[in-house]
């Protein structure tokens, strides 16, 4: 049995989610601060529970043994919260068809009931950190602001700035996460780092805030990128919330070294590493990203191979198919095959063969590689191309 409960009995059921609430918008939905639906088996004594949140994220916990709880909610999931999420990744980014959806729960049992009884199949297994934010480790950033850049708090005047560029970037994170703008300049925070009142080259916004807690994300405009401002930005966030009360947490892929290294070095520590469960609506965007997640980051190279070889199968191969499965083959220590589809892939045409060359040569990962016989060859069919 299932039952999808009115806002006015969510924090009745508040005990049941608890071990979720690491991540805060579960919490903040419960509160009634941000949108959200929530299903459970019974209303009266729960045991398994759903949180459908304003960014069509999933958050489920409970017994996942409750056969029919899980039977009903895949229904709904793959019928109604998966349709909507995918239409909430188009009003991300109309221009990116390959949107994500993704599963919270609070225990590693779980991804195995939303396979098998969900029946949602090419599950990539995301590992995340969570961290808090503990101690300033960067007290004097103001001082390490260069001259002509200007640290701003994202306030009612700064909403009047639509000049400045990459100001569309603010706008649509606030429409997308909060309410309103009314509601983000009651509740939330944002800070932004300015360069000569022309161009917002870093941001940091609060996602949702609920209580005395709150999460944020960070960006950096491209061209500005590996400077240090995400950092400096995030020490003005950080230390807005610790004299504002606010324990602030910080969410991120395991495989983001410059997000969590960011957080590490303005103060934030681990408060645990978790799995989610991810896919793309795209099913060969899913496959390509279980290729590379599963066979390389995760370094289980038969399985990645399993799903490289799908997407070939499905598809006429692009260069950037075959030089994945290269790698692949050379996490498995099958090197004579890699060898094979790196020639595969300059014949298949290269985007960047200055970029492939260089990374063949000086990448540790291809050592073995460039000591096969056949390595100059390869070479030489890459320069010409350069040529």
């Amino acid at each position: 049995m299932i039952l999808e409960i009115a806002k006015k009995d969510f924090k009745n059921v508040k005990d049941l989610f608890a071990d979720i609430f690491f991540n805060l918008n579960s919490l903040a939905v419960i509160n009634g601060d941000n949108a959200g639906r929530i299903w459970v088996d019974s209303l009266d004594n729960p045991k398994t529970g759903m949180i459908v949140d304003n960014e069509c994220s999933i958050y489920i916990t409970g017994d996942q043994s409750n056969k029919q709880f899980n039977t009903d909610v895949s229904s709904i999931i793959r019928e109604e919260i998966f349709l909507a999420a995918e239409q909430h990744a188009l009003k991300l980014s109309p221009e990116y068809n390959n949107g994500e959806w993704i599963i919270y729960y609070p225990r590693e049992e779980w991804l195995k009931t939303i396979e098998q009884d969900f029946g949602i199949k090419d599950i990539i297994p995301l590992r995340r950190n969570h961290y808090i934010f503990q101690k300033e480790k960067i007290p004097n950033w103001r001082e390490k602001i260069q001259p002509d850049y200007t640290m701003q708090r994202v306030d009612k005047e700064f909403l009047k700035k639509k000049h400045l560029e990459n100001f569309n970037v603010i706008e649509e994170w606030i429409d997308v996460t909060w309410r309103s703008t009314e509601d983000f300049l009651s509740r939330g925070f944002a800070f932004c780092l300015v360069k000569n009142e022309k161009i917002i080259v870093s941001w940091g916004i609060a996602d949702w805030v609920t209580g005395n807690q709150a999460e944020m994300g960070i960006g950096t405009d491209e061209k500005y990128r590996r400077r240090g401002f995400a950092t400096l930005v995030t020490a003005a966030a950080a230390e807005y919330c610790k004299k504002t009360g606010i324990e602030l947490g910080w969410h991120c892929s395991e495989h983001n070294i410059g997000s969590w290294k960011t957080a590490e070095k303005v103060g934030f520590e681990k408060e645990r590493d978790y799995t989610a469960a991810l896919g793309c609506f795209d099913e060969n965007h899913n496959l390509w990203e279980n290729a590379w997640y599963v066979g390389l980051y995760l370094k289980r190279p038969e399985e990645g191979l399993l799903f490289i070889n799908r997407l070939i199968d499905k598809i006429e191969p692009e260069a950037r198919h075959m030089n994945i499965k290269a790698q692949i083959l050379i996490q498995a220590e099958r090197y004579e095959e890699a060898l094979k589809h790196l020639f595969k892939a300059v014949d298949l045409g290269l985007q960047n063969p200055e970029r492939f060359k260089s990374n063949l040569l000086e990448n540790t990962f291809f050592k073995q590689i460039r000591e096969l016989q056949e390595f100059p060859v390869l070479m030489e069919k890459i320069d010409k191309l350069i040529k």
